[in-house]
């Protein structure tokens, strides 16, 4: 009896500490315009803890987009700060609950995306694999991704399970269907040689694999888990680098006008092509995308325009 008397006291402390230091952050918070200060302190408030459940929501309630931050500063910092709260399944769930708002937003799609990976928590797992049923090509290498951050308990049997799931499909499917597959795959391939440490090229290999010694590696992976979780964590910048503004990537190969895939793209979706020059050219550099523009040998009037108001007359 004392000691379940103890352990409800440490759980009130823990929980009164938690509550505390999300109230603080809230006010902090409110007392701050500027956003690169306000990213300051929820990358501090990771830093200094306590993990707690009501610390993750307070720093959750800024990966909304704010009005004029058109970098997307403070909510980068806070998936970068939730991303710290290993195992944590508040910060999973405001993490997922964020990703609405930014459907046609590349720029944080990743950045959620990777930071719910590596928060880690295995009811995210369901969510990671719907992308991989859909047509979106992007998003479903993203999934892949992010899955291979979660622990090895479950992310070797969601991507086993989904490599076999998509095999299964490949005859009857859509054409884009087919392109998702084409592309997740070998990602699938990639990411679980880095999980296991294993070169092997085929789904049959690591399938064989992880029959033999799937549960002496989750047993091995859950106690090392367990230990990462228990262990401080590593000092982290308090600062983030520069968000990339702008990113022009010209994978359309047709059309007038290129992708923003850059932090900016929530307000510059697209930036556009001159004419009649540029023109679109399947000629890529070598590690390019499947496309390129040619300006031609002759000088000209040609450009790529990012249609920008005010704030961003100089792109």
């Amino acid at each position: 009896m004392a000691r379940l008397m103890a352990a409800v006291l440490t759980l009130c402390l823990v929980q009164d500490e938690g509550k505390k230091a999300a109230d603080e952050l809230r006010a902090a918070l409110k007392d701050t315009k500027s956003y690169p200060e306000k990213a300051k302190l929820l990358l501090a408030a990771a830093e200094k803890g306590p993990r707690d459940p009501a610390v993750a929501r307070a720093i959750g309630s800024q990966l909304a987009p704010a009005s004029g931050d058109i970098g997307f500063v403070v909510p980068v910092a806070a998936a970068e700060a939730l991303s710290r709260f290993r195992g944590s399944a508040a910060a999973s769930q405001a993490l997922i609950a964020a990703l609405a708002p930014y459907k046609r937003n590349p720029f944080m799609t990743a950045r959620v995306l990777r930071a719910i990976g590596r928060v880690g928590h295995e009811s995210a797992v369901a969510f990671f694999e719907e992308p991989l049923k859909g047509t979106d090509v992007d998003a479903a290498v993203q999934a892949v991704r992010a899955i291979g951050d979660l622990p090895m308990t479950v992310s070797v049997d969601s991507l086993l399970r989904e490599y076999e799931r998509m095999e299964k499909k490949k005859g009857g499917s859509s054409e884009e269907l087919k392109k998702v597959y084409e592309k997740a795959q070998p990602e699938i391939i990639k990411v679980l040689q880095k999980i296991l440490n294993e070169k092997y090229p085929t789904f049959a290999e690591f399938q064989l694999l992880w029959s033999k010694r799937g549960p002496a590696l989750k047993e091995k992976a859950a106690a090392e888990e367990k230990a990462r979780l228990a262990a401080p964590g590593e000092a982290k910048p308090a600062a983030l680098a520069p968000p990339l503004l702008v990113e022009l990537l010209f994978r359309e190969n047709g059309g007038s006008s290129t992708a923003n895939t850059g932090a900016s793209c929530g307000v510059y979706l697209n930036a556009s092509m001159s004419t009649p020059k540029p023109t679109w050219n399947a000629n890529a550099p070598p590690n390019g995308g499947p496309a390129a523009l040619d300006f031609g040998s002759a000088p000209g009037p040609h450009a790529i325009d990012v249609a920008a108001p005010a704030g961003m007359e100089h792109l």
